[in-house]
């Protein structure tokens, strides 16, 4: 909405060569006209809101919808999912087709990958793949949680490599990364890490040893799903793309 309103007050045109505006010109709210009535849909870090009127269709992170009504219900307390069956499809529907439009499923292309969860226990591990992103912060890949496992990620903007190992995690950073990258990152016998961009190493460490337990948690793409990782908290999900991976555990 503050770009259209902004753009209509300063007498500016909208640039043609991005996404189409999804909001609504607000100026004559401030001259006292009443609010254009519209469905606003909402998404951050996986949760996602529609709210038509008094309705509104709720979900956390990969959990089902729930529905609403604001005005008898304020405070959300009696999910009305079950008895609104056709409403929940339209409008969870309509914010399919909103996330799409704008882009906004973007950073879960990954996770659309066919990628085995490799088998790591007491293994070197050799991590590769392709990244394309502008964002700051976000996981790029991760296997396992909070007791064992691995993950990239970044953090304002600088690549990260976390290894994990009996709840103790031994991170390295490299350089501000943005655009199309490709990272390599290594993870050998007696704990050495090494971390690559475009084939440059950019950091290097010692978790102390190999990953000693294959992790419960699975391998995901674009975010940490379940306990994270790393020094951030899960999902964190990545707007990106990031393909080509390949995961290769060597045998001792």
């Amino acid at each position: 909405d503050f770009m259209p309103t902004i753009c209509d007050l300063a007498g500016a045109a909208y640039p043609a060569n991005v996404l189409p505006q999804e909001g609504v010109n607000l100026s004559g709210v401030l001259k006292g006209e009443a609010m254009p009535a519209r469905r606003i849909f909402i998404e951050h870090e996986g949760n996602r809101s529609v709210r038509d009127g008094d309705w509104k269709l709720v979900a956390l992170h990969d959990k089902p919808w729930e529905l609403y009504n604001i005005a008898t219900d304020p405070t959300e307390m009696r999910n009305l999912a079950a008895q609104e069956p056709a409403r929940v499809s339209e409008l969870s529907k309509a914010w399919d087709e909103w996330a799409e439009r704008c882009s906004v499923t973007e950073k879960r292309a990954g996770k659309k990958q066919a990628v085995e969860n490799p088998d790591i226990a007491n293994k070197p591990l050799s991590i590769r793949c392709e990244v394309d992103t502008d964002a700051k912060d976000g996981v790029i890949l991760a296997q396992g949680g909070n007791q064992h496992g691995y993950a990239l990620h970044l953090k304002d903007g600088r690549l990260v490599f976390t290894v994990r190992i009996s709840g103790r995690a031994t991170a390295i950073s490299g350089g501000a990364v943005s655009g199309k990258f490709t990272i390599t990152a290594e993870l050998k016998a007696g704990g050495a890490m090494t971390l690559a961009v475009n084939g440059k190493q950019v950091a290097e460490g010692n978790a102390g040893s190999l990953i000693a337990k294959q992790p419960q948690d699975e391998l995901t793409i674009g975010e940490d799903a379940k306990s994270a990782v790393g020094e951030y908290e899960a999902p964190h999900p990545l707007k990106g793309s990031v393909t080509n991976v390949k995961i290769t555990s060597h045998e001792i």
